[in-house]
């Protein structure tokens, strides 16, 4: 071979398309390169290019595709062989740690007490304290040598179907803080792309769930550093994710801008696609002051919000996480509407908002709804969700009977 290639493989069969390479996928001029005649030139070619490309002077000649590539393919090895090694750091810990459970079970509590208790006059080994001084002093965390094999790439790696996977894969198997911070650190400066990337936002979720409240501080604060990011998040395909996950497991004084931005426009949240999960997130892991001042404004445009698919949702949520009186008060506002509870009774989420509310409200208003969910008993017969709302009402009639005969005996 030449030591200086000639035109690149590329040139000669540029105008092919055939199938694409089980290992690469190849850009359509290199596809034919890879089977056929050229395939061994094309293969001659990757190899002596190695996983750094651009280091060689003659990567001019070659395409920016194909550089990056071998880009692509070298981060997603690095990160596979960094996925072995913390699985392997994982098997020998367990393993050594079983050898260890089964010779402390071998010998006698006395021999092998952590508190190296020896009668004055006895001697020891210097073998025996030093093994006596590591079993009482505690065991250091040790960070995962994974994390140091994909230090630098994790932005890289997280953009990636498969690299953000591993990322993820890597911080499952990480059992120490420090490691964790060592990849979610990378990420300070990508949080707005990351939240709109389909790869990169599965990354960020994992972070934050898996990390401590405070590790994911960086996360909120380039949320509140750029004006209407959080209502444009929290209304985004991916971006609602991260809203979710920084609600559920972050402290309520960390996420307290977040819920009065969000308590301000409830409404438009709660019939949002997306907007609507955050506010039940809200409504199960928010303070009690905000799930109140939120059941409020639900109780307040209950009819708008309920002819909502979203909003039924939220309104559901509401009548799991609230309080019994805002349950009540809830209820009563959507009984005042009889059209609407039985455009409830036959939604997905709705039927769960009808069953609770023939549970919670007086006798009286009890009877006022059954007789307005019986007048479409028909309808409720042959909708899917309508069935379980007419279920419910026939096992309230089967106690009446029962309730009856108990107040006169």
């Amino acid at each position: 071979m030449s030591l200086f290639p000639p035109t690149p493989v590329h040139m000669a069969c540029e105008q092919s398309d055939t199938t694409v390479s089980p290992v690469l996928n190849l850009p359509p001029w290199m596809r034919a390169a890879t089977s056929g005649r050229k395939a061994f030139a094309c293969r001659a070619l990757l190899e002596r290019m190695g996983p750094r490309p651009e280091l060689h002077s003659w990567s001019g000649y070659l395409p920016s595709a194909l550089i990056a590539q071998q880009n692509q393919l070298a981060l997603l090895s690095c990160c596979t062989e960094a996925t072995s090694v913390a699985m392997a750091c994982q098997r020998d810990k367990a393993l050594s740690s079983h050898e260890h459970d089964d010779e402390t079970a071998s010998t006698s509590y006395g021999a092998r007490s952590c508190s190296c208790s020896i009668s004055p006059g006895s001697s020891s080994t210097s073998s025996d304290s030093e093994g006596a001084s590591s079993c009482c002093s505690p065991r250091t965390p040790v960070i995962p040598a994974a994390v140091a094999l994909i230090s630098g790439r994790v932005w890289p790696l997280a953009q990636d179907p498969d690299g953000c996977r591993e990322v993820q894969r890597i911080l499952d198997l990480c059992n120490t803080e420090e490691a964790r911070r060592l990849i979610s650190s990378e990420l300070r400066g990508h949080v707005a792309k990351a939240m709109r990337c389909p790869n990169a936002n599965h990354v960020l979720q994992k972070c934050i769930a898996v990390s401590s409240p405070e590790a994911s501080q960086f996360v909120i604060d380039e949320l509140l550093c750029r004006a209407g990011s959080i209502a444009q998040m929290a209304r985004h395909r991916y971006g609602c994710r991260i809203m979710q996950h920084l609600l559920k497991r972050c402290h309520p004084w960390q996420v307290a801008h977040i819920s009065e931005t969000l308590l301000a426009d409830a409404f438009v949240f709660s019939c949002h696609p997306f907007g609507n999960y955050v506010i039940q997130h809200l409504l199960e892991y928010g303070t009690q002051e905000q799930r109140y001042r939120l059941i409020r404004t639900l109780e307040q445009s209950a009819a708008s919000v309920a002819r909502s698919t979203s909003g039924c949702g939220v309104l559901a949520a509401a009548m799991t996480h609230g309080s019994p009186a805002d349950i009540l008060w809830l209820a009563r506002s959507i009984l005042q509407d009889p059209s609407l509870l039985q455009a409830l009774a036959q939604s997905r989420h709705g039927n769960v908002v009808v069953i609770q509310i023939l549970k919670v409200v007086s006798d009286s208003e009890r009877d006022l709804a059954k007789r307005c969910l019986l007048e479409e008993d028909l309808a409720l017969r042959t909708s899917r969700y309508g069935r379980l709302v007419a279920d419910e009402l026939e096992r309230c009639q089967d106690e009446e009977p029962l309730q009856a005969s108990g107040t006169m005996c």
